[in-house]
């Protein structure tokens, strides 16, 4: 429940469980030992940090510490409890201290048991309380009374600080409304495909006592829904079709029967036919003809003039060169 500062001491100023045991021949953690600051003449509650301060300086040059520091406002660890620090004399290595304000209220004794209860679930056992006196002659705790402090770890223990739990109030029943929808009817030939004819065309929860329904979703005109039953509103008397979905969840969410109208399919247009396509017909080649003997001889005869008048018209061309190279010469 409350929380625990820490400021720890410099490891000059305790013993280890094992050096203990070497130093004071034993170690156990059964008891606790109660000191206070000083003279509540010469302290105030609020010198909590003072305190620390002073305790942590001792502890630096090797002269002692504490476990605890203890005010009406907090808790401060310097020596972790499974060590041993040096407050208690012949007490140190078999208890824990705690150095508590002079001035401690209601408050101040009630972390006093709170502490000393959680060291005890720590080492699973009742911590005896000791006086700072029990173990060295002095004055030390003063006014501190032990007894009110164990009463107050007892108080811990037996569960006397927990808040007990506020028990949850029952829950009335709240009644369930009583549906006015009936009839649920499946349409023997399936589901039929219906066309909406307003805009918007909406989707009611038809389970109401008046005419005023909540559209649950809206549809524009032309659009198509499958419809595989209906039910009707015993109160108003009217009937509205329902969607398959709607019919098996028993859902009261359908539409009014004049805002639909049953899906015509448009006729196909007919395509027009396609005319054949007629091949050419191929023109005959024509046939050559076969010619005659009179024929093939004037065909050879012209063939044979040709060539005589090539030969003539070479034979003139060499004559003609022959006379010009004869008339260089000369």
């Amino acid at each position: 429940m409350y929380k625990i500062e820490i400021r720890l001491a410099s490891r000059k100023g305790f013993h280890t469980p094992a050096e203990a045991k070497k130093y004071y021949g034993r170690y156990s953690r059964q008891g606790f030992t109660v000191h206070w600051w000083n003279s509540p003449n010469l302290v105030r509650d609020s010198d909590h940090n003072n305190i620390v301060n002073y305790i942590l300086g001792k502890a630096s040059r090797g002269e002692g510490s504490v476990n605890y520091v203890l005010s009406n406002t907090k808790i401060t660890l310097l020596v972790s409890p499974d060590n041993v620090a040096w407050a208690s004399q012949r007490g140190n290595p078999t208890t824990i201290s705690c150095e508590f304000s002079p001035h401690l209220n209601a408050e101040g004794y009630k972390k006093a048991g709170w502490l000393i209860n959680e060291l005890e679930g720590r080492y699973g056992r009742t911590l005896q309380l000791y006086k700072h006196s029990d173990w060295f002659q002095t004055q030390c705790p003063g006014t501190l009374d032990p007894r009110r402090m164990r009463a107050e770890a007892n108080k811990w223990k037996s569960g006397g600080y927990n808040p007990k739990p506020v028990p949850k109030p029952v829950p009335k029943p709240v009644p369930q409304p009583v549906s006015l929808v009936d009839d649920w009817t499946l349409w023997k030939e399936g589901a039929v495909s219906y066309v909406c004819n307003k805009q918007p065309t909406h989707l009611w929860n038809f389970d109401s006592n008046t005419w005023n329904m909540n559209s649950v979703k809206q549809f524009n005109k032309g659009d198509r829904i499958n419809i595989a039953g209906s039910a009707k509103n015993t109160k108003l008397g009217s009937t509205y079709y329902v969607t398959g979905y709607s019919f098996s969840k028993k859902t009261p969410t359908g539409f009014n029967p004049a805002d639909l109208d049953i899906y015509v399919p448009p006729r196909p247009t007919p395509k027009p036919p396609v005319k054949p396509t007629v091949p050419p017909v191929p023109k005959p080649e024509p046939v050559p003809s076969t010619p005659t003997k009179d024929e093939e001889q004037d065909q050879r005869l012209k063939v044979l003039e040709e060539a005589l008048k090539t030969l003539q018209e070479a034979y003139n061309k060499i004559i003609a060169w022959i006379t010009s190279f004869n008339k260089e010469i000369k």
